[in-house]
């Protein structure tokens, strides 16, 4: 169990530098909507990512990418382990 909770772990290696930075963008058009938002207002992911890379370059649109990978290394682990846990618990 704990070979294949690791393997799920890992998978978040792979999957958080593709899907992290979208997250990011998410998360930044989402705060903008709080009435206590003071930065820019953008318009749109294509407005952002500019507005983002011209602010502090790569870096900046992919901040917080390295927490991402490790909640969702954590996450993976329990999910792939808890499915087989259920899988070998549930089938016949």
């Amino acid at each position: 169990l704990t070979q294949i909770g690791l393997a799920g772990a890992t998978s978040a290696l792979f999957t958080t530098p593709i899907l992290g930075p979208g997250e990011r963008l998410k998360c930044v058009l989402q705060t903008m909507e709080s009435p206590s938002y003071k930065g820019p207002k953008y318009n749109g992911y294509k407005e952002l990512v500019s507005g983002l890379y011209q602010e502090g370059g790569i870096r900046s649109i992919v901040r917080g990418s390295g927490i991402t990978c490790l909640r969702d290394g954590v996450a993976s682990f329990f999910y792939f382990t808890t499915y087989e846990v259920l899988k070998k618990t549930w089938t016949p």
